[in-house]
């Protein structure tokens, strides 16, 4: 769901996010998965901008691979906590 969209390619939601102030991540259990943001209030029009982006780009069975093998994962192993997306850079806070 976050691996590059028309206009903002690779990790670039999350870097656009992250440095904006915002938060983003994910949970799954048997029957959905939730992606979530959390941006701050100036952040709007950058947070809506992003989200149309990511929406309007259509996704293929190659870059849904790894979160369907995510949520499989974390569905069979009975974990329904928060799954961090596979490609997410990893926070060093």
């Amino acid at each position: 769901m976050f691996q590059g969209s028309g206009q903002v390619k690779g990790n670039g939601h999350f870097e656009l996010v992250q440095g904006a102030g915002g938060s983003l991540n994910g949970t799954t259990s048997f029957e959905r998965t939730n992606y979530f943001e959390t941006m701050p209030t100036h952040q709007l029009e950058l947070a809506l901008w992003l989200e149309a982006d990511r929406m309007g780009s259509s996704s293929t069975p190659s870059t849904r691979s790894p979160w369907r093998t995510s949520a499989t994962s974390s569905r069979t192993s009975g974990d329904s906590a928060t799954t961090t997306c596979p490609t997410a850079p990893r926070s060093s806070g």
